[in-house]
């Protein structure tokens, strides 16, 4: 029996007054998926809770400081790839924030828009948070995706 290795990720969804979500579209110096769009998000760094990751990340992204209290867990992801490499992904709704749409990583993106969510299937959205996102709208708490690489 193998040793398993897991991955986790952190997801902040961000909406606007209008309940259209953000999203960032990765560019071509992206290794992963390029020009597909995501919901912010980032790897957990390790040595650090979820919310410490999910703080960080959007920081490091869009320049938004989070509180705990601002946040809520609204869906948990388990993903394997082809490769066999296995994530938790953990997306949380920010409640609260103060921010300008604007791009702060040019290295890694190239758009950043706030999108209805009756029109995210017309924009090439990650397959994975775009099943999030519909659990959501369906109070599901947890999802097993095991999609092959062109699924994505």
């Amino acid at each position: 029996m193998r040793k398993p290795l897991y991955h986790a990720s952190v997801y902040g969804i961000i909406r606007n007054n209008s309940w259209d979500v953000l999203v960032a579209q990765r560019w071509e110096k992206a290794s992963w998926f390029v020009w597909r769009y995501q919901i912010p998000a980032g790897h957990m760094d390790g040595q650090e809770t979820v919310f410490e990751a999910l703080k960080r990340e959007i920081y490091e992204e869009l320049t938004i400081w989070v509180e705990e209290t601002d946040v809520e867990l609204k869906h948990t992801v388990h993903r394997r790839f082809e490769d066999g490499r296995e994530y938790f992904d953990f997306y949380f709704e920010v409640n609260s924030y103060t921010w300008k749409v604007q791009i702060w990583e040019p290295e890694k993106c190239s758009d950043v828009q706030f999108v209805s969510p009756n029109k995210l299937n017309e924009i090439k959205l990650l397959q994975h948070d775009k099943i999030a996102l519909e659990n959501i709208e369906k109070q599901i708490p947890f999802t097993e995706l095991f999609l092959k690489n062109n699924q994505y």
